[in-house]
């Protein structure tokens, strides 16, 4: 609408100027140091130490090169067996990682709950039912969206040599994400557009103190390890390093911001549940995205109405990775992420609240 200043889903340089990020600072530090590849240990032990994580942190050069080094490492712990499981209802990669190392790739369905998309011990169950434990080499969890699944009840129903991984891609801050102790092995991404994202690609593996060598390895050509013969080359850039450093500093307020964000639309999008269903969500948890359920034949109509309004929506995502499966295929089509980033104003919000207002009442 002309004259009407947009409203982005995602507003990166928001946040840069308000955390007074200086891209300019780090190139200066990674130019004095005369070493550009490779994240250095700092970084790694930042993240440990703020996400209170017992998993260690191995950044690498992004997100899916991460899930491909912990499905090797999970071939290598159950050689005997080739099959992955992971949520019909994800990004790509979660699958396309397995299926670059030849594993066959399985699906779940995810939560029959409106306003949940993660997968749930039920679900899991219900995928595994006649599969042979020994067939299986792990079940693939992805923190959709920022909501965690319920990796206890999870392992409960998980044959005990069976592993499980976390797909944290977008869950990073969230409670129960990329911690260890249940989950075998954990990664996320820092893709811009993240919860803690640089101003490229970036990624992490996190696993145990006792494979963080086997992880390196894998990620710089097999080199440092006698039982590893050959690697990736995904190595975090040390600039990547120094944004993501800079953007640590600050999570806490970009945190509470997103987080004041998400109440600000409880109180005040409740009334319009008959429409929409707004995500579940713990106390805890820090959303990548904010995506509403849109009931019946309507989203396509209501992201028309946000866009020519100055709105941005993106949808997250419009097709499952396998359409057998009822809870993925529907919620595929009602899915519909609104402005919920960092430092959003109030006039922002309130405006975004009086525009749903007008469509549906």
């Amino acid at each position: 609408m002309p004259g009407v200043q947009e409203i982005p889903c995602i507003h990166l340089d928001r946040e840069r100027k308000v955390l007074q990020l200086d891209p300019h600072h780090a190139l200066d530090r990674v130019l004095s140091t005369n070493a550009f590849i490779g994240a250095g240990t700092e970084l790694e032990a930042e993240i440990e130490e703020f996400l209170g994580t017992n998993f260690k942190c191995v950044a690498v050069g992004n997100g899916t090169d991460a899930l491909e080094i912990v499905y090797r490492l999970s071939k290598l712990r159950r050689s005997s067996s080739s099959v992955i499981y992971v949520p019909a209802f994800t990004f790509e990669a979660t699958s396309g990682a397995a299926k670059a190392l030849g594993l066959t790739v399985k699906y779940m369905d995810i939560s029959p709950v409106d306003g949940e998309y993660i997968i749930t011990p039920e679900t899991v169950q219900a995928a595994l039912g006649g599969e042979s434990a020994t067939n299986v080499v792990a079940i693939v969890g992805v923190s959709l969206y920022g909501q965690v699944p319920d990796w206890e009840g999870i392992r409960k129903v998980l044959p005990d040599d069976v592993l499980l991984i976390e797909d944290g891609a977008q869950s990073f801050g969230s409670a129960r994400s990329l911690q260890g102790g249940v989950v075998d092995y954990a990664i996320t991404s820092f893709y811009p557009s993240k919860n803690l994202g640089c101003y490229g690609d970036g990624g992490a593996v996190f696993c145990p103190e006792t494979e963080v060598k086997k992880v390196r390895a894998l990620a710089n050509h097999g080199r440092g390890s006698r039982t590893i013969t050959w690697g990736k080359n995904s190595r975090l850039d040390r600039f990547q390093a120094e944004i993501l450093r800079q953007k640590l500093a600050g999570f806490n307020r970009t945190r509470a911001s997103k987080a004041d964000t998400v109440h600000y639309y409880e109180q005040n999008l409740r009334a319009l549940n008959p429409w929409f269903t707004l995500p579940l969500h713990s106390q805890d948890s820090c959303f990548s995205v904010y995506t509403i359920q849109v009931k019946g034949e309507q989203r396509h109509l209501l992201q028309h109405f946000l866009a020519t309004h100055g709105v941005q929506t993106r949808i997250y995502y419009e097709k499952p990775l396998c359409s057998t499966f009822p809870n993925a295929e529907m919620k595929s089509k009602q899915v519909l992420a609104i402005p919920c980033f960092a430092f959003i104003t109030n006039p922002e919000r309130q405006r975004i609240v009086a525009l749903l207002q007008s469509f549906f009442l």
